[in-house]
């Protein structure tokens, strides 16, 4: 398993988070003793509206990439997207190992280089992404079914100590899901 260091910048993110979380509720409480108990209710049904308005445009977002990418590459028999970037640290071992293995299914999007956002590709990378470990990643996109997102940059920085078993975990588990989508046609 996997630890952060105390000194690492994502754990410093993630408390600054927490603590912008717990400044926002500080002051909500504030206001509502402030305004009175009377409008909690209608405060508490307008944060899950909120909430659920976010959650599904985040759901159709997700499901009109995957659409378009499907549309635009699942004819050529491409489930497979690869994010990466020139980094020496990945690139000359993704081109190596995976796309060796994988290339026939896969699209590339290389950060580094001129791309747009409104490539299908890009589109897809966008709405999997996150906040954190989003490149290089790995998107699966079978036929039908559910897509898999495989993030590999801890496993690239644990391997430039030397340390692959992350990697070649997550790796397996990329082999697993092509294979999956393979047979799902």
């Amino acid at each position: 398993m996997y630890s952060e260091s105390p000194g690492d910048s994502r754990t410093l993110m993630r408390w600054v988070s927490w603590l912008g979380c717990a400044v926002i509720l500080a002051i909500g409480a504030t206001l509502i003793v402030w305004i009175g108990v009377q409008v909690l209710p209608i405060t508490i049904g307008l944060l899950i509206a909120i909430a659920l308005i976010a959650g599904g445009v985040r759901r159709s977002r997700r499901a009109s990439a995957v659409r378009q990418f499907r549309s635009h590459y699942g004819s050529d028999g491409k489930d497979l997207l690869v994010v990466l970037t020139d980094s020496p640290h990945w690139r000359p071992y993704i081109e190596r190992e995976w796309l060796s293995r994988w290339g026939t299914r896969a699209i590339v999007l290389n950060r580094s280089q001129p791309w747009s956002p409104s490539q299908p590709e890009a589109k897809l990378w966008n709405a999997f992404k996150g906040i954190e470990e989003h490149t290089p990643l790995a998107i699966v996109v079978p036929p039908n079914g559910k897509v898999g997102v495989f993030r590999f940059f801890k496993a690239f920085r644990d391997m430039k100590h030397g340390k692959d078993a992350k990697l070649r975990e997550v790796e397996r588990q990329l082999q697993a899901a092509p294979d999956a989508s393979t047979s799902q046609t």
